[in-house]
């Protein structure tokens, strides 16, 4: 800008001595006539012109000072923008250089506060945006108008100077911007690495994605596969049952009908040519025996000899009794899985739950539930499958209740865990009507099958059973929020790898944090037999705790024992609630049919487990504590 500022003042300049040379020579010069033209004027328009001169020529000495110190500010004022234009750049430069540092040295710098290069070149614009205003002003200037003076004016040291620090500066930062230009080359050559990188990490990652499509096709195959051969896996094993049912039916013996007077149709077992071939047997022996005991006295010791002989047989056909009574237990409840099976409610579908769970048999069947054996194809493992269902011919009351009751105990089981609890493993939802409970599979038999072929257990083994309930029933007792089993009974008591496991939370009650009752609020569920006097109470303000469960331990270890229970032995429901047994509870009897002899210690166990003040009866605590438990090493 200075530089263009120079040509045009000295071309100015140059105007302005030429005419006044002009003038000069038409006032001295000859005129058309040979005469100077000063010689025709009088002397006062000579004082005149030189008057006008003067005056000419100091003005024109005013603007060419005017004009100088316009020079000088716009000099000024130039070294002044260069001076603020490099100490922007020097700011930009260093900011860039301190950020690259920053992210060099330190690995947690957040490249989010990093300003983008485009911010700082819009900066740099912004900047000279405003000022090329300023610059617009000077060049405006009506230079024409005011340079007249000569051309020393223009030469003032000052310029030169600004020209030269301009090109310095300019020099210095073509330097830096060489430095940032080299920068961002090595910028670009990494970035071009990377983006090889990522080319060649997304074509990788295409072909990682291309067997993971393979492999998941495999497995959905093997899946397949898998469903295929559990289910002919469990359909061959029904064969098998058939066949030894039909094999078996003759020696063993098979279920029956018979049609009674009043219409309603028994179920009985027939026993087989095997029972009665032991009954036949033990006729048989027991005649001898009469007849030894006949015979003359002088052939004693031969008559003692032939007796044990006697007794010997007769241990070893009840041993075959007690094995063939196994078989008939087993052949039982094969009959009735397989008259279950066909009325239920996959029969023949053995559907696939949830993309993951493969039904194959049924294990049970309750009032409101089916319990099937499942396989879990993604675990590879068996589990049990109990399905809730609501009727469509329930009423709308009866069926609020049965969801109420089915939340609740999946909810419980989710929530509780304890080794002799069963395992809550998973929840599917089938359709509006029926969700499934995937829970742990026990694979021995329940208490109640096993009572069916043992008849009764040992005291010491009594105790390891009760030992374990008690552990799951002081665990329920000592949660923020205590748990009522309320339907505590052999059927739901199951064997797995000789741990105990108690199941079916359907009719669990749960005891608020802040009380030590709840209201019995269901009066006429559950299993009479094994609920105590307090659950009979008719009113609005009933009122039961933990010992519920207590109560029906009692019951339980009784039967264990002697092979039937205290107060109900071969009653139907109806019966005991018509004839009002529970309220002639208060006499325990240990007399049995078997002619067990039991301890102190656990007749002391039965009656407080038994007492129906509800005060007087132990909670799980206390009979854990017992000296009946307590003592289980001697054994």
């Amino acid at each position: 800008m200075t530089e263009k500022s120079n040509n045009q003042i000295n071309s100015t300049t140059f105007k302005t001595d030429r005419k006044i040379n002009l003038l000069e020579h038409r006032l001295t010069g000859p005129s058309k006539d040979g005469n100077s033209p000063i010689e025709n004027l009088s002397n006062e328009n000579i004082e005149n012109i030189k008057l006008k001169l003067f005056k000419t020529e100091k003005s024109n000495n005013t603007k060419s000072n005017t004009i100088s110190n316009n020079i000088s500010n716009l000099s000024s004022n130039i070294h002044i923008t260069n001076a603020k234009l490099n100490t922007k750049k020097d700011a930009n430069i260093c900011q860039f250089l301190t950020i690259k540092r920053k992210k060099k040295n330190d690995s947690s710098f957040d490249n989010n506060s990093i300003p983008p290069i485009s911010e700082i070149k819009n900066s740099n614009l912004n900047y000279l945006k405003k000022n090329k205003g300023k610059k617009n002003e000077y060049k405006n200037l009506k230079l024409k108008d005011y340079l007249k003076s000569s051309s020393s004016i223009i030469s003032s040291s000052s310029d030169s100077n600004n020209l030269d620090n301009f090109r310095e500066n300019s020099l210095g930062n073509s330097d830096i911007i060489q430095k940032i230009k080299e920068t961002l080359s090595d910028k670009i050559k990494e970035s071009n690495e990377l983006k090889k990188r990522v080319t060649e990490l997304s074509k990788k990652n295409q072909e990682l994605n291309h067997n993971l499509i393979i492999i998941q096709n495999e497995i959905e195959k093997s899946e397949i596969d898998i469903c295929k051969f559990v289910k002919e896996n469990a359909e061959l094993k029904r064969k098998i049952m058939q066949k030894e049912l039909n094999e078996k039916q003759y020696s063993i013996g098979k279920l029956t009908y018979q049609k009674l007077s009043n219409g309603q149709i028994l179920e009985y077992f027939e026993e087989g040519s095997e029972f009665k071939k032991i009954i036949s047997l033990m006729k048989n022996i027991n005649s001898k025996r009469n007849e030894l005991k006949l015979l003359n006295s002088q052939q004693n010791d031969l008559i003692k000899f032939k007796l044990n002989e006697l007794d010997i047989e007769e241990k070893r056909i009840k041993n075959y009794e007690t094995n063939l009574q196994k078989e008939k237990s087993e052949l039982i409840n094969n009959y009735c899985i397989l008259k279950e099976e066909s009325r239920c409610l996959y029969l023949n579908k053995w559907p696939l739950l949830g993309k993951k769970y493969q039904l194959v048999s049924l294990i049970g069947k309750g009032g409101y539930s089916e319990v099937y054996k499942a396989y879990d194809i993604k675990n590879h493992k068996y589990v049990a499958c109990k399905i809730h269902q609501l009727n469509p011919n329930w009423s709308d009351e009866m069926k609020d209740s049965y969801i109420k009751h089915t939340m609740r105990e999946n909810e419980i089981l989710k929530n509780i865990h304890h080794k002799n609890i069963i395992n809550h493993i998973d929840t599917i939802e089938i359709n509006n009507n029926s969700f499934c409970s995937v829970l742990e599979l026990c694979n021995g038999t329940d208490l109640s099958n096993y009572l069916r072929e043992r008849k009764i257990l040992s005291e010491k083994e009594v105790k390891v059973i009760t030992k374990q309930i008690l552990e799951a029933l002081v665990y329920l007792e000592n949660l923020p929020k205590k748990i009522i089993h309320y339907d505590l009974k052999p059927q739901n008591i199951l064997f797995n790898n000789l741990e105990v496991k108690l199941t079916d939370f359907g009719l669990a009650k749960i005891i608020d944090s802040n009380s030590n009752f709840t209201d019995l609020t269901s009066q006429g569920t559950g299993t009479y037999f094994y609920l105590p006097p307090e659950c009979f109470i008719i009113g609005d303000n009933v009122k039961i705790n933990e010992k519920v469960d207590i109560w029906s331990l009692g019951i339980i270890v009784y039967e264990m024992l002697f092979g039937n229970k205290p107060f109900s032995n071969n009653l139907s429901q109806n019966k005991y609630v018509k004839e009002k047994i529970y309220e002639n509870m208060k006499n325990l009897s240990f007399e049995n049919n078997y002619n067990v002899k039991i301890s102190e210690e656990c007749k002391i166990f039965l009656r407080k487990c038994l007492d129906v003040n509800i005060e007087k009866r132990y909670d799980a605590i206390d009979a854990m504590n017992s000296s009946f438990i307590k003592n289980i090493s001697l054994y």
